[in-house]
């Protein structure tokens, strides 16, 4: 999945609009894709007031964290924020990569 189809169904399952196994079954790709940013409990348990595009960048960037082994803890939030971005835009890089190689169901 690329980041503007992830957003797409983050923002699907917002609208709340969808038949129940059609959410689920994008929820189970999501958690595929991202398997290490817990998002389905930033879609449906995190009570900040996230958009989708919120969700979407805290999901990659928890992702590039635990993959690419950011230390979120480190250095200033501005440093940690800056290398979380980056490992992001790496990790996309990863993704899609990954995804030209493979199908996903």
């Amino acid at each position: 999945m690329t980041r503007e189809e992830i957003l797409q169904a983050v923002t699907k399952l917002y609208a709340g609009d969808g038949v129940e196994e059609e959410d689920i079954a994008l929820v189970d790709r999501l958690r595929h894709q991202l398997p290490h940013s817990k998002i389905s409990d930033l879609i449906f348990h995190d009570f900040r007031g996230l958009t989708p595009e919120q969700v979407v960048e805290e999901a990659v960037q928890r992702e590039a964290q635990r993959v690419l082994g950011a230390d979120p803890s480190f250095g200033s939030r501005a440093n940690s924020a800056s290398t979380a971005a980056s490992n992001g835009a790496k990790l996309n890089s990863t993704v899609s990569q990954t995804n030209s190689s493979s199908t996903l169901s």
